[in-house]
């Protein structure tokens, strides 16, 4: 703050230190090989600890303050220099090359005799409003809609339900829901009750739902986890048009490759793929944390793959300099036919060479 360096890496007027940013990093080195004895005394002195009231919470809070005399800075034009260098670093991201993490979701799939459509078993608690039209028992998904109506509780796309008001709802021990009992049964004993409802099928419509167990009586499904990596090819078309798609691969998938003695990076088209051609050259792979030189709306730009929606295709990059969860980061989404780019490294010094693959 004394040296002025709180808003190198700032866009606005806070003087704060701004971790979005991985140059702040370096900006820290800068200032601890600047740190002599006597700077290191000077700030000892006159550093002293504060009390004050967090208006927000109420607590009081306890901190450390500088109250001395200004530090002069290093040497004159030091923060304009500090821009410069810190303007020139390239980040260097350690790629996830590793097949680790979950292979799969944990939720189990039931298969049904339309392809794509799985049936999934949900509890009431965690049932959702927009599920509701989805259970596939139309005698269950009746009593349920009706349920929901006595609480005044709407069901359907995009609605949501208040948690507590759904628990009163659907999840009275005391008052659960009730499957209304057949004619058969109501025949036997007029006075029969229903058949109380704790779990319900609903149906799914998944394209990465893969097999995991197969058989007459114990068929299973799962949803792959994360892509492990992507590889790009590329052709051209009947036109001469060039032409690029993806093939991404999952971590399931990869740790099959493994096992089997295959190489893990998917270099060659795949046979049955109903895109690529056989002919098509493999281009690059990008696997989390690797980076690209890509000519970004006309601007060349340093960007680190983060992950892959391969229903979608789509492909979400981050700046090298971006240090914000994935929730946070400013995304650049590309597919593989608009990705302007060639696959690079930077090395620990920042310097950028071109990837081999």
């Amino acid at each position: 703050r004394q040296w002025g360096l709180n808003s190198v890496l700032r866009h606005d007027e806070e003087d704060r230190k701004n971790r979005e940013d991985h140059r702040h990093h370096a900006v820290d080195a800068l200032v601890i090989a600047l740190t002599n004895r006597s700077r290191l005394q000077q700030l000892s002195r006159a550093t002293q600890e504060i009390e004050w009231t967090d208006y927000e919470s109420g607590e009081t809070v306890h901190r450390r303050q500088y109250s001395g005399a200004d530090i002069p800075a290093p040497w004159e034009g030091f923060r304009s220099d500090v821009i410069q260098i810190v303007n020139r670093i390239n980040v260097s991201h350690r790629s996830e090359r590793k097949v680790a993490g979950a292979l799969h979701e944990e939720t189990c799939y039931g298969p049904t005799p339309e392809p794509g459509v799985f049936v999934v078993r949900k509890t009431l608690e965690s049932l959702s409003p927009n599920e509701v039209p989805l259970i596939r028992d139309a005698g269950v998904r009746q009593a349920i809609e009706k349920r929901l109506t006595e609480f005044g509780i709407d069901i359907g796309r995009g609605k949501k339900a208040d948690a507590k008001k759904w628990k009163q709802a659907l999840c009275d021990a005391n008052n659960p829901v009730l499957l209304p009992p057949n004619r058969k049964r109501l025949k036997r004993d007029p006075e029969a009750k229903g058949i109380p409802i704790r779990k319900v099928r609903v149906l799914r419509k998944e394209q990465t739902i893969r097999p995991i167990r197969q058989g007459r009586s114990n068929e299973a499904y799962i949803k792959p986890g994360a892509t492990h990596h992507l590889s790009v090819f590329e052709w051209q078309d009947e036109r001469g048009r060039t032409k690029r798609d993806a093939v991404f691969v999952t971590q399931l998938e990869a740790i099959r490759r493994v096992k089997n003695g295959q190489p893990i990076i998917q270099r060659e088209p795949p046979p049955d793929h109903p895109a690529i051609p056989h002919d098509a050259t493999f281009v690059m792979s990008l696997s989390r944390g690797e980076m690209v030189l890509a000519n970004w709306k006309g601007e060349e730009k340093l960007l680190v793959f983060k992950t892959a929606a391969s229903t979608q295709g789509q492909i979400y990059f981050a700046e090298h300099t971006d240090a914000r969860r994935s929730s946070e980061y400013n995304k650049h989404v590309a597919n593989a036919n608009t990705l302007d780019a060639r696959k690079v490294t930077v090395d620990p010094l920042g310097r950028i060479h071109r990837a081999n693959d």
